[in-house]
Formats: structure tokens, C-alpha cells, sequence
């Protein structure tokens, strides 16, 4: 007999509170018709440790996402050096290209920027706008003090610039 779910991730109620696994299991995931699986993914994870930068600016850290099959609807990034005068000019031109919200705060001499986008899952990334790409592409605004960090961020922020979805569907 079948199980069928209602949310295949952690719903209480779903699949992974069981004992024994089921002989078979359904679980939607996408739209109508039906999409019973995912069909693949390109789950990745950007990480990298070099020498403490000590030259202003800098990028101190930025995060994004929480898991792999769902475009990110939230990002942050810690800088030092960057005026919020700055920030504000920047956010205000990527904002208006990419739809992404700034939003940022002063804090123990650095400066906390937030993204804010639009979460989507992978199986209709079209419906969501990524704060993540979009937090890369104001990054790439600013004039950062040339180092290994600084140079591997800008060859990411290329590889994920913030475009419009070509997946749509026809």
C-alpha cells in the first residue's frame, strides 16, 4: 500500500516519523501534473579560508540560503570600510535592477547588509527572485581592497548574476 505525504520534507505528520520504511511512497512536489520527484539538482556550497585580511574595505562574511533545492529569499553580508552613504547609493541601483530590498545597520565598526527577495523551490525557481544573487551583485559595487577573498567573491558574483529565470515554462 502506498503512504502518501503531505509535505516530503519534515511535516510531523509525513513519512519520517515511521519505524519501518514504506514500500512505496508519492509525495507532491511542484504543480499540476504532477511532478512525483525531483528530477536533479546542482546542490553546491561556496566556502573558502585564506588570510585575515587586514586592508579596507573588506568583505567580512556573507551567507545565503538554507537548503539546496529552493532559491533564497534572504542574505546578509558583514563589510568594513563601506560608508552607509555608499550602501545606500549602491542598494538604491541594484534594488531598482534586480527587485531585490536593502536594508542595512551599522554595528561594531562593520556594516550589516540584508537582502531580501523572493524564496521559490527549484522545481518553479521562475516564481522567486534570489537575494543571494542580487547581494553578490551590489558586493560587486563596491571597491573592495584587492585579495585572495575579494578576488574569488567577484568570480562567484559573476558565475550567479541575478537575471530573469529562463526555466519558465512554456
Amino acid at each position: 500500500m502506498p503512504f502518501i505525504g503531505g509535505n516530503h520534507h519534515s511535516h510531523p505528520g509525513s513519512f519520517n516519523t515511521r519505524k519501518e520504511e514504506a514500500p512505496c511512497s508519492y509525495s507532491p512536489d511542484g504543480e499540476y501534473p504532477v511532478i512525483n520527484l525531483e528530477k536533479g539538482g546542482l546542490y553546491t556550497s561556496y566556502s573558502g579560508t585564506w588570510e585575515e585580511n587586514t586592508v579596507l574595505p573588506c568583505i567580512r562574511r556573507i551567507d545565503g540560503g538554507t537548503v539546496g533545492n529552493a532559491v533564497p529569499g534572504k542574505a546578509e553580508a558583514v563589510v568594513e570600510g563601506i560608508s552607509t552613504d555608499e550602501i545606500a547609493r549602491a542598494a538604491s541601483a541594484i534594488g531598482e535592477q534586480t527587485g531585490i530590498a536593502f536594508r542595512w545597520e551599522e554595528n561594531n565598526g562593520c556594516v550589516v547588509i540584508r537582502a531580501e527577495g523572493k524564496s521559490a523551490h527549484a522545481s518553479t525557481p521562475w516564481e522567486g527572485n534570489s537575494a543571494l544573487t542580487g547581494l553578490l551583485a551590489l558586493m560587486m559595487q563596491f571597491p573592495f581592497a584587492d585579495c585572495e577573498g575579494q578576488r574569488q567573491n567577484k568570480g562567484r558574483g559573476k558565475d550567479f548574476q541575478n537575471k530573469p529565470h529562463s526555466l519558465k515554462p512554456p
